[in-house]
């Protein structure tokens, strides 16, 4: 089975091919995968937390592996499509 947090990894550098990633999959295999997404200056920040299979997106910067996400999406398309929108429309 597809990991669909790598899912939007590849969605992003494909949409966006000068966005910059950090990547921090977890330590334990049920744990939250993080990413780091940056493009001209606009940041974000997904998580994806398996237990619930649900995709946390931030806007701007996060600090801490306690932050709770700003908002919650169901799947990996529709977390992807509100990164886009948070990078490609920042200081509009």
């Amino acid at each position: 089975m597809p990991n669909p947090f790598i899912e939007i990894k590849y969605d992003l550098e494909r949409r966006l091919p000068r966005i910059e990633i950090s990547f921090d999959p977890p330590l334990k295999e049920d744990g939250v995968w993080w990413m780091d997404v940056r493009l001209h200056g606009a940041t974000a920040v997904v998580q994806w937390i398996p237990k619930i299979s649900k995709f946390g997106v931030s806007e701007g910067t996060v600090t801490g592996f306690t932050h709770q996400p700003d908002e919650i999406y169901p799947d990996a398309a529709s977390a992807s499509e509100r990164v886009i929108q948070i990078l490609t429309t920042a200081g509009l």
